[in-house]
């Protein structure tokens, strides 16, 4: 009977630290799980960290990139703008201290010859110079939203028409025959006086790049299918070749094609046009071939969007 009763309570020690044991490794198991869990969750937090301040670099990158090429197009103006503006002011200064010679030491009628002719050239230096600095500041004003943009409804009809008149001065001096094929009644959504500005630079344009005897086509029609308007101007002039084409609507892009009437060019009107018609979310573009003249269209959308 002892033997018995010593056995049951040895086997019953040995069960209860084999139970205790699981216990422990229970425990165990669950501490490491725990442990696991959390680890996992510090190193995910981590990465995430990593990805942030990361995105965080790559966009400081990328807007100090876009910092520096901003002033380095700022400061490629300016110098731009610096070297075309030099030779007109410097034909003004040199001409004005000219006039002064001629009237102090020739107060006569050929001294009056030579008076007029400088005048001339003062007058063109300083309007060609008058037209560098406006462009530059029509321009930096569309870019950076500095100009007011006004939309109401315009006749777009009488819109061109004026455009047209206001250039067939200029036509007729040079020669050239002015087309027109203007549809009647249209109307649509926009800031009038911004339109007529891409409108005039595409007709003077195109009598500026016309020889004389030549012709230059003036259309404004509706495209209801495609829900445009298209404005149009095809001259007769020489035509642009691929590379001269991959410059247009950019600044101060020097092309091929010199005027045909000693007619001065700041590189800046195209630029003006793109900027102008991507305020009325529009298109431009231009189809040409040397030899076959050129057609700058711009297109509009018939209805505001929302």
């Amino acid at each position: 009977m002892g033997v018995d009763y010593a056995l049951d309570s040895y086997y019953e020690r040995i069960g209860q630290v084999q139970i205790t044991g699981l216990i422990t490794l229970g425990l165990a198991l669950l501490v490491s799980l725990l442990v696991a869990i959390v680890m996992a969750e510090m190193r995910r937090q981590t990465i995430f960290h990593l990805q942030q301040v990361q995105q965080a670099e790559a966009e400081m990158r990328m807007q100090r990139d876009l910092a520096a090429k901003a002033n380095e197009a700022k400061g490629e103006l300016l110098r731009i703008a610096s070297h075309d503006l030099k030779n007109p002011l410097s034909a003004i200064a040199g001409l004005a201290g000219l006039q002064v010679q001629l009237m102090k030491s020739r107060p006569d009628l050929a001294a009056r010859a030579d008076d007029l002719e400088a005048l001339e050239t003062i007058q063109a230096s300083a309007k060609h110079m008058s037209e560098i600095v406006r462009g530059i500041l029509v321009n930096e004003g569309l870019e950076q939203g500095g100009m007011p943009f006004q939309p109401a409804r315009v006749d777009l009809s009488a819109l061109c028409t004026e455009v047209i008149r206001f250039n067939a001065v200029v036509a007729q001096r040079k020669q050239i025959a002015l087309r027109v094929e203007i549809a009647a009644g249209m109307t649509l959504t926009a800031d009038g006086k911004l339109l007529r500005e891409a409108f005039d630079n595409y007709v003077s344009n195109a009598i500026k790049y016309t020889p004389s005897g030549g012709t230059v086509t003036v259309s404004c029609q509706p495209q209801p299918a495609a829900g445009l308007i298209e404005f149009a101007v095809q001259d007769s002039g020489p035509g642009l070749s691929p590379e001269d084409q991959s410059k247009l609507f950019r600044k101060f892009q020097k092309l091929t094609p010199r005027p045909t009437g000693g007619e001065s060019s700041t590189g800046l009107g195209l630029s003006i046009v793109k900027a102008i018609i991507d305020r009325h979310q529009g298109q431009i573009g231009c189809d040409s071939a040397v030899g076959q003249g050129t057609r700058f269209w711009l297109r509009l959308p018939a209805q505001p969007s929302a």
